[in-house]
């Protein structure tokens, strides 16, 4: 089994030589994988903070036109059906697990916090140790 599958929800890098991408590994909820194990498919979150393109802010909003709840909360980067076998497990470093290889993914979407999707993942990126702000109830 890949080490992926033995470490979701922990912070993981993936070092594709030009950049590295720092997010979790999670099941997929929408791809199977073609694998004969049977196993499933995985998803790598990204959390993107700070500013980023409008064109990622526009599609983190969504269909409906979801506007973010906290501005610093981070938008989170879904690379969704990912091909594990292009990933080979370095190390761990730093508190991170080091994955090298190319970053393919069957479908990509982008969420804000406005999306109650993106509560689904809030745990688990805390527990990684990413910082999401939750609105106060006097805040609302």
């Amino acid at each position: 089994m890949h080490k992926a599958y033995e470490i979701l929800g922990e912070r993981a890098v993936i070092d594709d030589g030009l950049e590295k991408k720092l997010g979790i590994f999670e099941i997929s909820d929408r791809f199977k994988t073609p694998m004969s194990d049977g196993s499933q498919a995985l998803d790598f979150i990204q959390p993107l903070y700070g500013t980023v393109d409008q064109y990622i802010e526009e599609l983190a909003k969504g269909k409906k036109r979801m506007e973010r709840k906290y501005p610093e909360n981070p938008i989170l980067y879904f690379h969704m059906g990912i091909d594990i076998r292009k990933l080979v497990y370095a190390a761990e470093k730093d508190g991170s697990h080091l994955f090298e290889g190319r970053l393919i993914a069957s479908s990509i979407a982008y969420l804000n916090d406005g999306n109650s999707d993106y509560y689904k993942y809030v745990n688990n990126l805390k527990k990684a140790g990413f910082e999401i702000y939750e609105l106060q109830a006097n805040q609302a």
